[in-house]
């Protein structure tokens, strides 16, 4: 699983505008984002200013793949290019220098230092699976009052989880 954290000076004239954008790029939970790319493969990205003693767009992300093929993703979604209008760097601005930049600019790169363990064998079809499962069975459990043995059982029963479970 790849890592990456990036951080870059925002023109402090463009704080607020890109501020703004990002605000406006918040999904609904129904919506993808237009950085998880196809395959889904991105666990977890963020683009945030945090105002230090200037301005910066701090990105963080988790991935499937390889870094440079994500990275090479990133630089090809037309809102990077957007958010990174408002960057001090890369200049000029153009998908070419976007991906350049990302992939090679070290002074912009800080380490990966998550505190969360890394689950390294777990894709991102894994993980939205095992929280799909997780939602379904919440709401199987506040309805298990209304219930009888049998119609428990045999919604229990419906989930994949259990259907492919080989019986002991």
């Amino acid at each position: 699983m790849g890592e990456v954290v990036l951080v870059t000076p925002v023109q402090p004239d463009r704080v607020a505008g890109l501020q703004g954008y990002l605000r406006g790029l918040r999904t609904r939970a129904d919506e993808r984002s237009p950085f998880t790319m196809e395959p889904r493969r991105t666990h977890f990205a963020r683009f945030v200013v945090i105002k230090l003693e200037t301005p910066v767009l701090l990105f963080t992300s988790r991935f499937d793949g390889e870094e440079r093929d994500y990275l090479e993703g990133i630089a090809a979604v037309p809102q990077a290019l957007e958010i990174f209008e408002h960057c001090e760097r890369p200049r000029p601005l153009t998908e070419a220098t976007l991906r350049t930049y990302l992939l090679e600019d070290t002074e912009a790169r800080i380490p990966v230092s998550y505190v969360l363990p890394r689950q390294e064998k777990e894709t991102v079809v894994q993980v939205n699976k095992a929280i799909e499962l997780r939602a379904r069975l919440a709401k199987l459990a506040l309805r298990a009052e209304e219930l009888d043995a049998v119609a428990f059982a045999h919604e229990l029963r419906q989930l994949e989880i259990v259907r492919r479970r080989p019986a002991r």
